[in-house]
């Protein structure tokens, strides 16, 4: 379909005023980015309705805990554990654990797990609050976890969310405050230059497991809270 010219120019006034508001959104207030949901593990169908309350007695099916250890920050359940290196809020993955196998696997983090373009320094006023989210109609009882800190201008939290029973964490991302570069790829329509821009440090990164060795079997799955225009929420990519 082929817009006329004064629909064209207005799209693009429409376009221009709506990412200069966000932009002045995110300098002013946190954004949600998006909700990561990591795990290494397979799931089984019960994963996800567990009718275990939240515990802090280690060996209770509930168990979820999240606290610093001198320099780590440790999150985990029943099932896993994440351990990072704290690095005053600016976090780096340093091993995973599967507590059902006893799998451990330990990375090789050089960098924080996050990372944007144009913004450098390293992480200031790294804080975490702990604290219990009782279950409603609409929520599982879960234990909350919040990592705060500032890297160069950008003021990054990062709510981590671990329920009972559960082989997975899930986190919500929020930015706030501005980049001195352009957080977008260099083409949109080619794959290979978006990864490449990605491995350049072009576009954001915001999760980063460096495992060792090499040629693992990943599973990419995608989730979506919009019904009315998908029919299935969960596909595998």
């Amino acid at each position: 379909m082929i817009l006329p010219t004064t629909m064209k120019m207005s799209f693009n006034k429409s376009l221009v005023l709506i990412k200069t508001r966000l932009a002045e959104l995110i300098k002013k207030t946190f954004v949600i980015i998006g909700t990561i949901l990591f795990s290494l593990f397979p799931a089984s169908a019960q994963d996800g309705q567990s009718v275990y309350p939240v515990s802090d007695k280690p060996g209770d099916p509930g168990y979820c805990a999240a606290r610093l250890e001198g320099d780590s920050l440790i999150l985990e359940t029943s099932r896993m554990k994440r351990c990072f290196i704290w690095n005053n809020g600016n976090i780096k993955t340093f091993s995973v654990e599967n507590k059902e196998s006893k799998s451990v696997w330990v990375c090789n983090a050089k960098n924080p797990d996050i990372s944007f373009p144009g913004v450098t320094g390293q992480g200031e006023n790294g804080s975490l609050t702990v604290k219990n989210i009782p279950g409603g109609s609409a929520i599982s009882s879960h234990l909350e976890a919040t990592v705060n800190c500032r890297i160069g201008s950008i003021e990054v939290k990062r709510v981590f969310r671990l329920y009972p029973d559960c082989p997975a964490i899930a986190c919500d991302l929020f930015l706030r405050g501005k980049a001195n570069t352009p957080w977008v790829p260099s083409s949109i329509n080619s794959e290979e230059q978006q990864m490449s821009d990605a491995g350049n440090g072009k576009v954001p990164g915001v999760e980063k497991v460096e495992l060792p060795g090499r040629h693992w079997k990943i599973d990419a799955v995608e989730f979506h809270d919009v019904s009315d225009r998908f029919n299935s929420l969960i596909k595998e990519v």
